[in-house]
């Protein structure tokens, strides 16, 4: 633990540590970090809900209360992770304080805190390969070169036109079914794929992580598919459509999924389970029951 001490002209003090639960985490774990004011007889204390802290992603923050018979603030706790290895130094919090017989605002800063965070990777597989050179290009026939655009073109725009098609024979399919009946078939076939099996375990949490998404879309008119974890978790944070177990369920469940897809976390056969178990948990919790579908319809 870290600690720095103000002394005021009347001798008073207020003491500030800096403390993180853990000393050695796996890359993409939670890390609480708490910063308190000790010894703070005499003093109010400010603490920032959502400071920056560099490279470390903050999930959540909570106000660290104490005192009897009235609490009062003295602190507040950081959730964070980050997805760098090494030792990593958590920048400090500025806290905003003054006397209880003031209305003068001070500034401070927390001492730093450091955490070393172990790598997933083994062996070679940390090692960052040199970028290959450029591979020599052949002169090209100037006719075969217009041909094969052309062709490129073509091609191109058949696919597109191909695509818009699919999505709007899919857009109309969802139309007539709930986002929930729409989920509850895609995770089916995902399933059927058997991709861990196969030794797909990125693909299957891919498939996943999309499926939630869109039916969060589809459900609730989130835009899920379109932001980063960190981003759709920020925006649905003051959501009402959404309970807090729920709030904290996505969010366990998005972060294990980001840690497959991008730490290259290999999962154990049972955390593949529970995840897959996680998203249909997820849309039992919060489809659309049939009463307020039919009460929906009779508006209209």
């Amino acid at each position: 633990i870290l600690t720095f001490t103000l002394t005021s002209f009347a001798e008073e003090k207020a003491e500030f540590t800096s403390a993180v639960d853990k000393e050695k985490v796996y890359i993409g774990d939670e890390i609480t970090l708490k910063v308190e004011a000790k010894s703070a007889k005499g003093y109010e204390f400010l603490f920032p809900e959502k400071p920056n802290f560099g490279d470390f992603q903050l999930t959540g923050s909570s106000p660290i209360k104490k005192g009897w018979p009235k609490k009062s603030i003295v602190g507040r706790a950081y959730v964070l992770s980050v997805y760098k290895t090494g030792t990593q130094v958590i920048p400090p919090v500025q806290v905003e304080y003054k006397k209880k017989s003031s209305a003068e605002l001070q500034k401070a800063m927390s001492p730093q805190a450091s955490i070393e965070v172990i790598s997933l990777l083994k062996g070679s597989e940390k090692d960052i390969k040199d970028v290959k050179g450029l591979i020599g290009v052949a002169r090209i026939n100037k006719k075969l070169l217009f041909f094969l655009i052309v062709f490129s073109a073509v091609f191109l725009l058949a696919w597109f036109l191909w695509q818009r098609y699919k999505t709007f024979k899919d857009l109309e399919a969802m139309r007539k079914k709930a986002a929930h009946e729409v989920a509850y078939e895609e995770l089916s076939e995902l399933k059927e794929k058997h991709l861990p099996e196969k030794g797909m375990v990125k693909e299957f949490y891919i498939g996943l992580s999309d499926i939630t998404r869109h039916y969060l879309e589809n459900r609730f008119l989130f835009r899920a598919p379109e932001m980063t974890t960190e981003e759709f978790l920020s925006s649905i944070k003051e959501a009402n459509e959404l309970n807090d177990d729920q709030k904290r369920l996505l969010r366990q469940f998005l972060s294990h999924c980001d840690m497959v897809k991008f730490a290259k976390y290999g999962p154990t056969p049972l955390e593949i389970i529970d995840s897959f178990k996680s998203a249909e948990e997820l849309v039992d919790e919060t489809k659309l029951e049939e009463e307020e579908k039919e009460e929906k319809g009779g508006k209209k």
